[in-house]
């Protein structure tokens, strides 16, 4: 009966207002579509179609209302408004209510009765909105969508990879604005925006752009903060929708208004321009209208802390302005927040992520427990990817503030990355510290390092060998010593196998070398002789090496006994394929019993070259 009544005062006032907005060409056209077949049907665009058919009326439009349209219909409709208002120009006004989706990009109105199986099929079974656009002619023209939301086909697979709301505007017509009920990428809230867009939209001498900064501030108060309307425009003059202003001091021209959006987390006073607009609560945020152009914000905490932030805000836009900044009593509280996440405990029902959330703004803050927590989250992988090293950054962080927790836990990162002195040294930190049973991680430190210092000096070793000897080789084969200068001592055939078990190159002196003989006459027994030496080298290329040596040692020559060797000589060596080698070398030997002998070694060998 309520509803009756309210109708019929509406239609009373607007049978005596069109005359006086008649001055004007002022035609619009609603598109409402709610009763889908295929799809979730809507209750809500065609009763709110008809109140705002209802209030533009009121305010001297000729409104054409078409109710649950299939295509055909729908550009039919768009056709006969392009035909009226090319004749009368004017303020051209487009409405629609109803499901809409987003494809790769472009945006399309979804006619009722319309059976898309598939996205290819949405162009030819839809109506473009920039095909809209087309039929957009008035002088000044004005486009609103109340259809930004979730994808009403099953699983998504009609948004081209994205579920969510349409895709911004790519065309205008000229003089125009274009407006969504959420923005860009959004969806919004059913039964919100066209209801306050009705509401606002008789304002006597109100320009479009303040009835739609109205509306936006209605819709963000109203959806909890959560959603703000998207306006796309390059309007080239002012459009009064219910009449200009009576005279150029109206209210209309006193300023051109924006909103700040203050939110904060510790509880606290908000001034703007040094003016007291009100308090906020903790994790809170209110809306403020300003003027266009530059405000200070500041706050004021609980525990009389400050803050200030100067910012612009622009004509119809909101500007974000966030305080991070947690009081001690924060600090504990987010952190505890976090916990009964963490844990489910107090009545939070378990929640990895949002545990995250929380722990993460006081570990911000410099809370060594919220901290500690952190790095057990990167650890472990709760509520995020896990990482080692975001791990050891929180438990550091956490460890330097005290918490001895963290210091064991960094000291087990530092182990398992092999750093164990480093491990060590937190753990002895966290003894001190207090902490209870640390003594198995100290002795199995202790246990680590030694067996690494063990193993370092074999490894030293070898790495000295590595470094140093930078070539060695031996060779075996035959000595002659028939052409001896005291050839009475000397059978006739003298040959003696040898062999050099040892000759080695060393870094520090890489020309020069040591090495060993070891002879023996093979068809005379207790014949044999061993000469240690010294030598100096000339490698004339990879394949071929001279050098020169000096030795002493002893032998056993025929039926003597030892004697003592002076050995002076010079040789070569011909490297070939994959190390194997020739040598061939003259030297002379003086044994103290027998005087001096020529002796002659050609043999083949292997050189390890490095």
């Amino acid at each position: 009966m309520l509803r009756i009544k309210k109708l019929f005062s509406i239609f009373v006032i607007a049978g005596l207002l069109s005359s006086a907005f008649s001055q004007e060409a002022k035609n619009a056209l609603l598109i409402a579509n709610g009763d889908y077949s295929e799809i979730k049907s809507l209750s809500q665009p065609v009763p709110e179609g008809e109140e705002l058919k209802t209030a533009l009326e009121s305010i001297g439009f000729s409104v054409m209302f078409v109710k649950n349209a299939n295509r055909n219909e729908m550009f039919a409709s768009l056709r006969e408004f392009k035909s009226k208002v090319e004749k009368e120009g004017g303020i051209s006004f487009f409405h629609y209510g109803g499901h809409a989706v987003q494809v790769h990009g472009e945006n399309y109105l979804i006619p009722v009765n319309e059976k898309i199986i598939d996205e290819e099929q949405i162009p030819d079974s839809s109506v473009e909105l920039n095909r809209v656009m087309d039929f957009m002619v008035g002088e000044s023209n004005v486009v609103v969508l109340d259809s930004c939301r979730n994808d009403p086909f099953p699983n998504g697979k009609h948004r081209g990879g994205d579920s969510r709301g349409l895709a911004a505007v790519s065309r205008k017509p000229k003089n125009s604005i274009i407006v969504y009920s959420a923005e860009a990428g959004e969806t919004a809230q059913d039964g919100v925006y066209t209801p306050a867009l009705t509401k606002r939209i008789t304002e006597k001498g109100a320009s479009l752009t303040r009835v739609l900064m109205k509306v936006r501030n209605d819709v963000f108060l109203q959806t909890q903060e959560k959603h703000l309307p998207g306006e796309y425009g390059q309007l080239l003059a002012p459009i009064y929708l219910a009449g200009k202003p009576e005279s150029e001091n109206s209210s209309e021209n006193y300023s051109f208004l924006g909103f700040i959006s203050v939110s904060v987390i510790t509880p606290c006073a908000v001034y703007i321009d040094d003016e007291y607009k009100s308090d906020i609560g903790e994790f809170g945020s209110s809306v403020f209208n300003v003027p266009a152009g530059r405000h200070k914000v500041k706050v004021i905490y609980d525990d009389k802390k400050t803050e200030e932030r100067e910012i612009l805000v622009k004509e119809s836009d909101t500007e974000k302005v966030e305080f991070n900044y947690l009081s001690d009593a924060e600090k504990e509280s987010c952190y505890n927040k976090g916990k009964n996440y963490f844990y489910g405990e107090n009545n939070a029902v378990q929640n990895y992520e949002r545990a995250v959330y929380y722990y993460r703004l006081a570990a911000e803050a410099g809370y060594a427990d919220a901290q500690y927590s952190l790095g057990l989250c990167y650890d472990n992988g709760y509520g995020v990817e896990k990482d080692k090293k975001l791990a050891l950054y929180w438990y550091l962080k956490s460890a330097e503030n005290g918490n001895v927790k963290a210091m064991r836990n960094a000291g087990i990162c530092y182990e398992d990355n092999g750093e164990f002195f480093t491990a060590e040294e937190w753990y002895n930190k966290a003894k001190k510290s207090g902490y209870k049973d640390i003594q198995k991680d100290i002795d199995r430190i202790e246990k680590k390092i030694k067996e690494a210092q063990e193993a370092r000096k074999k490894n030293d070793f070898q790495d000295f060998l590595n470094t140093q000897i930078k070539r060695t080789g031996f060779s075996i084969g035959l000595v002659d010593f028939r052409y001896c200068r005291n050839a009475e001592f000397f059978p006739d055939n003298g040959f003696f196998i040898g062999a050099w078990p040892c000759m080695a190159y060393w870094g520090p002196f890489p020309n020069f070398f040591i090495g060993a003989s070891l002879e023996w006459l093979s068809l005379i027994p207790k014949s044999s002789s061993f000469v240690g030496f010294l030598g100096a080298n000339y490698t004339i290329s990879d394949f071929v090496n001279l050098y020169v040596l000096g030795g002493y040692g002893y032998g056993v020559m025929w039926e003597t006994d030892n004697a003592q060797i002076i050995r002076a000589g010079i040789g070569a060596d011909f490297v070939g394929w994959s190390g194997f080698t020739f040598t061939a070398e003259y030297s002379l030997d003086f044994y103290f019993d027998l005087g001096f002998m020529d002796r002659f070694f050609v043999g083949l060998g292997y050189t390890f070259g490095r």
